[in-house]
C-alpha cells in the first residue's frame, strides 16, 4: 500500500508532545525509503522543519475546505492520519486524495478508505508511539500487492524508541550554561509538580553548580514564573510566553539539563538527548513516557493513581508524595 515511491501526506497530531511521539513512525518510514510530506497546525511548523526524514511541511489553514484546497496541486497519492478526529479525516477526503488510513473514531470511517482500531491495552499499558508504529504495521499486513517494494517494519515492542534528532545551533538568548526549568503542563494542575519545590529543587542544584535558570512556557505559566522568582534564592530568567516555538526547541536542545513535567517539554528533551528529569503525577509513564534514554522519570505509585485528570478532586498525593530531594538527586547525577 505504501511504498519508497508513494507520495505520501501524514496529517500530524495538534499537540507538541503527540507530535514528538509519531517519531518512530516517522523514522520507520523514512528506513523504507518513503520521504512524506506532513500536515500540520501552523503552531507547529518549526517543530517538523527540524525532522530530517520529512521533505515538506504544509500548515493547516483556519478553514477545512482552505486546508483541502492547498493539498490538491500536490497529487498526494495517499495519506496516514495520526490523529482521530472528524476534522483531520476530512482535510485529505475533500483534497480528493485517493487512498486515506487511519484508526477509527468519530464516526470518520466513510471518510477513510482503511481504517482499523487502536490497539487493545487488555493486556496492559500500551505506548502512546505504539499506537502509530501499529498503523503502519496495519498497512503492511494488508498489502496485497507482492510486486511493490513495500515497508520493512521492524518489530512492535513495548518501549518505542526513536534516533535522535540533530540539535540546532546554540541560541543568541544566552551565552551561560543553563537549566532550563519547565514547570508548566497545558492538560492541567494535575500535572504540575508544586512550584515551591521546584523552587527548593533550584536553589540545591545552584549550591553546587554554577548555571543561569532559564523558564520556559506559554503565557499560561507566567503566573508560576512569578512565584518562582520570588522562592528562588538567586535571580532566574523568565522566558515564559516569550519565545516562539523554534526559540523553545533550540533552548531545550542545548540545555546542560531540562528539569519538567510530564509536558511537551520533556517529549522534546527527549527528542534531542538532552539530559532531563521529568516528574510524573496524574498520568502514565507506560503510555506518555520519553522515548529516549536521557530522560530520567520520577513517579510515586499512590492508590489513585493514574486517574489522567486535569484536577485532583483530593489532596494531590501523587505530587505530595515525591520530594526534593529525590528530584534534586535524580538532576545532580545528570550535571
Amino acid at each position: 500500500m505504501i511504498s519508497a515511491h508513494t507520495n505520501l501526506l501524514l496529517r500530524s497530531p495538534n499537540w507538541l508532545g503527540d507530535a514528538v511521539m509519531t517519531l518512530p513512525a516517522v523514522q520507520q518510514l523514512a528506513i523504507s525509503g518513503c520521504k512524506p510530506a506532513i500536515l500540520c497546525p501552523e503552531k507547529l511548523t518549526d517543530f517538523w522543519r527540524l525532522i530530517p526524514q520529512i521533505r515538506e511541511v504544509i500548515p493547516v489553514q483556519a478553514r477545512i475546505r482552505a486546508t483541502a484546497k492547498s493539498l490538491r496541486p500536490k497529487k498526494f497519492d495517499a495519506a496516514i492520519i495520526f490523529p482521530n478526529s472528524l476534522k483531520t479525516g476530512l482535510e485529505p477526503f475533500l483534497a480528493g486524495i485517493p487512498k486515506r488510513y487511519g484508526f477509527h473514531g468519530h464516526n470518520r470511517r466513510w471518510l477513510l478508505t482503511r481504517s482499523w482500531p487502536h490497539p487493545s491495552q487488555v493486556k496492559g499499558y500500551v505506548h502512546h508511539a505504539n499506537h502509530y508504529l501499529h498503523l503502519l504495521q496495519q498497512l503492511e499486513q494488508t498489502s496485497t500487492d507482492p510486486s511493490h517494494q513495500s515497508l520493512q517494519l521492524e518489530q512492535i515492542t513495548n518501549t518505542p524508541r526513536f534516533s535522535p534528532v540533530p540539535k540546532p545551533a546554540p541560541s543568541t538568548l544566552t551565552t551561560k550554561p543553563y537549566l532550563a526549568l519547565c514547570p508548566g503542563a497545558e492538560y492541567g494542575p494535575a500535572k504540575r509538580w508544586l512550584t515551591e519545590r521546584y523552587a527548593q529543587t533550584v536553589n540545591r542544584i545552584r549550591a553546587k553548580h554554577d548555571l543561569e535558570v532559564l523558564v520556559l512556557g506559554t503565557k499560561g505559566d507566567q503566573e508560576i514564573a512569578s512565584r518562582l522568582k520570588i522562592q528562588c534564592s538567586k535571580p532566574i530568567r523568565d522566558l515564559t510566553g516569550k519565545t516562539t516555538l523554534a526559540e523553545f526547541l533550540t533552548l531545550i536542545a542545548n540545555s546542560r539539563l531540562a528539569l519538567c513535567n510530564d509536558s511537551g517539554a520533556m517529549h522534546v528533551a527527549a527528542m534531542f538527548g538532552t539530559p532531563a528529569v521529568a516528574v510524573f503525577g496524574s498520568t502514565e509513564p507506560r503510555l506518555t513516557g520519553p522515548l529516549g534514554d536521557s530522560v530520567t522519570v520520577i513517579r510515586e505509585h499512590v492508590p489513585c493513581s493514574p486517574c489522567f485528570l486535569r484536577e485532583c478532586p483530593l489532596d494531590n498525593r501523587c505530587m505530595l508524595a515525591i520530594s526534593v530531594q529525590q528530584v534534586t538527586e535524580a538532576c545532580l547525577k545528570k550535571l
